[in-house]
């Protein structure tokens, strides 16, 4: 009868090893998957959206607000976050949808 060598505490960190990597391109080449593609989470990719400050026309308050940078040039209305006046704002993107420019003003 053959015995089989005795395995010490490393043979099976060895072993378990490479299952134990948990990280997003082992587990795509573990189970023959392609790469994911998550939107905004490339530094290349100009971003989906952006925070914007917005001065308010009636009471002078600013805060910030989110808009979507893939709208291009784009006008809509707001109310206020301070004093919920309705705020016209126009947004222009600038910089190939990296920034934009904003105006807002009473309607």
């Amino acid at each position: 009868m053959r015995r089989e060598p005795a395995r010490g505490p490393h043979d099976s960190e060895h072993l378990l090893g490479s299952a134990l990597r948990m990280d997003a391109a082992h587990v795509d080449q573990l189970y023959g998957l392609e790469p994911v593609f998550e939107p905004g989470q490339d530094a290349r990719q100009r971003p989906l959206d952006t925070l914007i400050e917005i001065q308010c026309p009636h009471c002078w308050q600013s805060y910030e607000t989110s808009t979507d940078l893939t709208l291009g040039v784009q006008s809509y209305i707001e109310d206020c976050q301070h004093c919920c006046h309705p705020i016209e704002i126009e947004v222009t993107v600038i910089d190939d949808g990296c920034d934009a420019m904003v105006e807002a003003r009473r309607p």
